[in-house]
């Protein structure tokens, strides 16, 4: 029996299809050739997928094919080090104006910029999204 957690497993890609080709959306398995299915809506094809990726698996099993194994889904590349100083400066922000702006505590911010403590890899992560995106994270944290 192939379980949802199995087909959950495999990545795929949605993407539009144009006018010509019917419109609405495709959804492609890599790691199971010739397993596509469409819908509507994005949402439609991925549930429509999730169907024709289990009805793949399922035929591997009853024929004796090999199941083929999914591909490492790719890993966040998190820095290891980051300049919470640089990231509040490009931002022309003071150490208050950023710590209540992002929801960090002063002292700890203060902490980082002397070198007092590191911030942890979640911390990392955070502070880089806020140094690509920062418009991004205060319409997040607004909600």
């Amino acid at each position: 029996m192939i379980t949802a957690e199995q087909v959950l497993a495999y990545p795929f890609s949605v993407r539009p299809l144009s006018e010509e080709d019917g419109g609405g959306f495709l959804i492609e398995f890599p790691d199971l050739p010739g397993c596509v299915s469409d819908g509507e809506t994005p949402e439609e094809a991925v549930l429509n997928g999730r169907d024709a990726a289990a009805a793949y698996l399922k035929s591997c099993a009853k024929h004796g094919d090999p199941m083929p194994r999914p591909s490492p889904r790719e890993q966040a590349k998190v820095p290891a080090a980051v300049s919470v100083k640089r990231i509040r400066a490009r931002l022309g922000l003071s150490q208050a104006e950023f710590a209540r702006r992002f929801g960090f505590q002063l002292r700890t911010l203060q902490d980082w910029e002397i070198g007092r403590s590191k911030p942890d890899m979640a911390v990392r992560a955070y502070l880089t999204v806020i140094a690509r995106g920062p418009e991004s994270v205060e319409r997040a944290l607004r909600r």
